[in-house]
């Protein structure tokens, strides 16, 4: 998520994430909506670390397979007017004043430029109608799957169509197979991405957004090459594989080999790092 190893096991971001170095230095495509957003969550390193709250993901906390799926504070409540709203905002700035010789730190600069979007978020209606899945088809819904990574990578090409730059989705399923790995992969894990990928690229492909818009699919390693004693398999840092589309690239190659055990690469090694620095240099 970073590009760099940390010297510690961390669970918590010393560099910020690649979302948060796109919303730093590219921001949004339109200013009603955050440029870095986390589906359905915020994930374990996506955190912005020295580059401020304003560079964190917008995340919905909730799943958007459920039925009861929402995004809370996208539109103000009933009672209040845009009246109310301009005086409190108004409010907020002449309290603002009183502290002025502590917005000189960088970690107010951020609130404020936090507030800012949250205002836009909630008075422009923008961002309440690119989370709202029930605008989609039931064919489409059903093609992507009935499950929170699916139902994620549906809500993320809303999303991108309508102006945030930078979206994550986790894939949902039970990745960490220590025991029982293949029953897992082949009864749970394995259908419920497939189905989301594969709908997520067809899509992007049919709306003519693949070359506007890059999809990278991975995790942070691989799994032992040897079958451990549950019949499962355990974390691997040896080797591991990522899926490019879109974003204008030449698909349908293989870029680099392992040996026969897929232990360690036999060809040039790449890095989390050229993972990030392709992605960056199609975002410019």
């Amino acid at each position: 998520m970073t590009g760099y190893e940390p010297t510690v096991s961390a669970k918590k971001n010393f560099n910020p994430s690649i979302g948060s170095v796109v919303s730093k230095l590219r921001g949004s495509n339109v200013p009603e909506l955050p440029g870095y957003v986390s589906l359905p969550k915020k994930q374990l390193i996506g955190g912005s670390a020295y580059l401020g709250f304003a560079h964190n993901p917008f995340a919905p906390n909730s799943d958007p397979s459920g039925d009861d799926f929402e995004v809370p504070n996208l539109a103000p409540i009933s009672e209040m007017t845009k009246l109310r709203q301009d005086k409190r905002r108004s409010l907020r700035a002449s309290l603002d004043r009183l502290g002025e010789r502590l917005k000189q730190r960088d970690d107010f600069e951020n609130l404020d430029r936090f507030s800012k979007k949250a205002y836009d978020l909630v008075t422009s209606g923008r961002a309440a109608s690119a989370f709202d899945l029930s605008q989609e088809s039931p064919q489409i819904r059903t093609q992507y799957g009935d499950h929170s990574g699916g139902q994620s990578c549906l809500l993320a090409r809303r999303l991108v169509e309508a102006g945030v730059t930078f979206v994550t989705v986790l894939s949902g399923g039970e990745w960490d197979t220590h025991t029982d790995n293949f029953r897992q992969l082949k009864n749970n894990s394995l259908p419920l991405m497939d189905s989301a990928i594969s709908a997520l690229v067809t899509d992007l492909y049919d709306r003519g957004l693949d070359k506007r818009v890059m999809v990278i699919a991975h995790g942070e390693f691989g799994r032992t090459p040897q079958i451990n004693k549950d019949a499962g398999r355990d974390h691997w840092p040896g080797a591991a594989c990522v899926l490019f589309s879109g974003g204008g690239i030449r698909v349908g190659q293989m870029i680099g080999e392992t040996d026969q055990q897929a232990a360690y690469p036999v060809t040039h090694p790449y890095s989390p790092g050229d993972v990030l620095s392709t992605v960056y240099h199609f975002l410019g």
